[in-house]
């Protein structure tokens, strides 16, 4: 990166070319999108529904709102939002916003890149390969958090990178506040900030000359990663009684997690078990609980659902690590073809099965299709990881800078598993997957960053 005269940064030529290609892309398949469907409903999926009924919560009621919308979502996304919403065409105004972030985050992935192995080429590398990465491209037209929660991780992971390269205090502070940010955009952010509290501690370990300033960035690091979402739970005790930073993860727990336990014990099928627990939990079977509010009926899930995981660890362990590689090789290849053949996205077949929507929205158009993007789709996920095998070859293991990749890389890889794992989860890993699958392109091993 070149800086004129005038002191204006100069992007070299191929990374101009690599961000056109990602914004061309990105704003290519949601246009694409909507003119095959005919309909800005495209843009969402069923999850689309909670955010925005947080958002308008927001706008219409403010932050201390007792929608219970703003209790099941954190509010970063939700804000972002708005702009669309306010607007009056959330969908189109969503995509533009993702486009563009979309794009930033591959430059992130080249700076990072530059940081951790000291090669352009490896940047460069690494830059092209998430600027057409598919979960990336794809996610970046719906009304979903993956796009801003893989920009904040990417910015935080940067900036941490930066305090190890120039030892600024002020790099660490910001970092941390992006962590915590990522945990107000998704809740499974919420302990994210101890992945690099660790990788700081272990560095003070090792550098005595520099042990003070790398505590005080641990602390900074504790305080602000994790003192940001805690300020919204202490906004949901005020407002709910209950200090929780989402009540989606305890739904999610319980309509997944307890339900596959329950269903492996009874040799039933989770969707049969959710059916079950939607059709009875509140229903005549238990008049006493008719009357509860949803912040009570939730509150319930969150004991029952503790309760029934807790008492077969073992199945739930292996139910979690049965979800690790549908994480690390889902396809979500109705995605790419459901705008384009009117094939429904898999969360509608379940939502079918549980007689929350109607069977025909969840009818087949053309199988075809989806077998053969999820084919292509899994076969560009193999090479990426190949690629990045090889990299690992070319990061040096002990560097500052590959430790903090592979610290948050577990954290997000391991909480992702479980009953209700699916391929969007690994949308966070592939920036970190894209900077290690890039050294791979450097012609001889680096020096690396300190």
């Amino acid at each position: 990166m070149a800086r004129t005269e005038k002191g204006a940064v100069r992007l070299p030529r191929p990374l101009v070319a690599i961000l056109a290609l990602s914004l061309l892309l990105r704003l290519g398949f949601a246009a694409a999108s909507l003119l095959a469907a005919a309909d800005p409903a495209i843009l969402a999926l069923p999850d689309t529904r909670s955010y925005l009924g947080a958002t308008r919560a927001l706008i219409g009621q403010g932050i201390f709102t007792e929608s219970y919308w703003l209790l099941f979502r954190p509010p970063l996304y939700p804000a972002f939002l708005a702009p669309g919403v306010l607007l009056g065409a959330p969908g189109v105004v969503t995509a533009c916003l993702q486009a563009a972030l979309g794009t930033w985050t591959v430059w992130g992935v080249w700076r990072l890149a530059r940081l951790a192995t000291g090669s352009d080429r490896a940047a460069l590398a690494s830059a092209l390969l998430y600027a057409v990465e598919p979960l990336a491209v794809v996610y970046a037209g719906l009304m979903m958090s993956e796009t801003l929660f893989a920009a904040l991780v990417v910015l935080a992971l940067l900036l941490y990178a930066r305090f190890g390269a120039e030892g600024r205090l002020v790099h660490a502070a910001w970092a941390a506040t992006a962590m915590g940010c990522a945990a107000l955009c998704r809740p499974i952010a919420v302990a994210l900030p101890l992945a690099p509290v660790v990788v700081l501690l272990a560095a003070a370990a090792v550098r005595r000359s520099q042990a003070a300033r790398l505590l005080i960035a641990a602390g900074i690091s504790v305080a602000l990663g994790l003192g940001l979402p805690g300020l919204w739970q202490l906004r949901n005790l005020h407002v709910h009684g209950w200090p929780v930073l989402s009540s989606g993860h305890v739904q999610n727990n319980y309509y997944y997690n307890a339900a596959s336990v329950i269903g492996a014990e009874t040799g039933r099928t989770m969707a049969q078990v959710q059916a079950e627990m939607v059709r009875t939990d509140f229903g005549p079977e238990h008049p006493e609980r008719r009357g509860w509010s949803q912040v009570e009926r939730v509150r319930f899930m969150d004991r029952e659902g503790m309760r029934i995981v807790r008492r077969r660890p073992d199945i739930a362990a292996r139910l979690w690590l049965i979800g690790i590689p549908k994480v690390l090789l889902g396809r979500n290849a109705t995605l790419f073809v459901q705008p384009f053949v009117g094939l429904p996205h898999q969360a509608l077949r379940r939502m079918a099965e549980m007689g929350d929507v109607p069977p025909e929205m969840a009818a087949v158009n053309d199988m075809r299709a989806t077998r053969l993007a999820g084919a292509a789709l899994l076969l560009v996920t193999l090479l990426y990881y190949t690629a990045a095998a090889l990299g690992l070859r070319r990061l040096r293991p002990g560097r500052y800078p590959a430790l903090l990749l592979a610290g948050v890389f577990v954290y997000l890889l391991a909480l992702s598993g479980g009953a209700g794992s699916e391929g969007r989860f690994r949308h966070p890993l592939m920036p970190i997957l894209c900077v290690v699958a890039g050294a791979a392109f450097v012609l001889r091993p680096s020096a690396g960053t300190s």
